[in-house]
C-alpha cells in the first residue's frame, strides 16, 4: 500500500497523474510571477509543520472542503470565545462545519468525529456548554445515519484556556472498512490566540 499525500496539492496530483518533476516546474513558475501574499493570510501556506501530522491526513484552509472516504467535509470558519455564560468561562474555540454524504449509501455521523489538536500537541473532544447548541448527531454511545445526498451543517465547541498558536480541525469518520491501515483525516489548521476572543 502506498503512502497517501498529505496536502490537498499532493493528492490533486495522484489523481490527475501528473507526475511530480512536472508539478514541481510549474510550482517554481508561478510563484516567480505571484507576489507575496500579505501577512493577513494566516493559512496561505497547506505545507506546514505538525507535531501530531499521521500518515492519511489531507490539509487544507478553512473554508476549503475536503473529500475523506467519499464524504465531503469542510471547516466554513472558525472564532474564538473567552467565556459563554457564568459556569462556562475556561476559553474557547468554535468551528462552523458542513458534511455532506456524497457517497451511495447511509454513512455514520457523530459530532465527536471532529476533533480539535492544539498547540501543546493535545487533541480534544467537543465541550458540552450549557446555552449553546452544537450540531446534531449521535448520542454518547452510537452515532447517527446520515442519508446519501444527505447534508448536515453546525457548530462545534472546543476549550482551548490561553492557549496560542496552531490549531487544527480533525475530521475522522468511522472508515468504510475494517482495514487498520486506511486511515484518512481530513485535516483545517489555522492560527489562534486568545487576543482574537469575541
Amino acid at each position: 500500500m502506498g503512502v497517501r499525500p498529505t496536502t490537498t496539492l499532493a493528492r490533486r496530483r495522484s489523481r490527475w497523474g501528473v507526475p511530480a518533476s512536472l508539478v514541481a516546474v510549474a510550482l517554481i513558475a508561478a510563484s516567480a510571477c505571484t507576489p507575496p501574499s500579505g501577512d493577513g493570510d494566516e493559512n496561505a501556506a497547506l505545507d506546514v509543520e505538525r507535531e501530531l501530522r499521521e500518515q492519511g491526513d489531507v490539509e487544507a484552509r478553512v473554508g476549503e472542503p475536503l473529500e475523506v472516504y467519499g464524504i465531503t467535509a469542510t471547516v466554513l470558519e472558525v472564532g474564538r470565545v473567552e467565556e459563554y455564560n457564568e459556569f462556562d468561562t475556561w476559553g474557547y474555540i468554535w468551528a462552523r462545519i458542513e458534511v455532506e454524504n456524497t457517497t451511495n449509501s447511509d454513512i455514520e455521523f457523530h459530532r465527536r468525529h471532529f476533533r480539535l489538536e492544539k498547540p501543546d500537541d493535545t487533541v480534544s473532544n467537543t465541550a458540552n456548554i450549557s446555552t449553546e447548541t452544537q450540531i446534531q448527531g449521535g448520542t454518547t454511545t452510537r452515532a447517527d445515519l446520515l442519508a446519501p445526498g444527505a447534508t448536515r451543517e453546525g457548530q462545534v465547541i472546543y476549550t482551548a484556556g490561553d492557549l496560542d498558536g496552531q490549531f487544527a480541525i480533525i475530521y475522522r469518520p468511522e472508515p468504510p472498512t475494517d482495514d487498520a491501515l486506511d486511515t484518512e483525516r481530513g485535516v483545517w489548521v489555522f492560527e489562534s490566540s486568545p487576543d482574537d476572543a469575541e
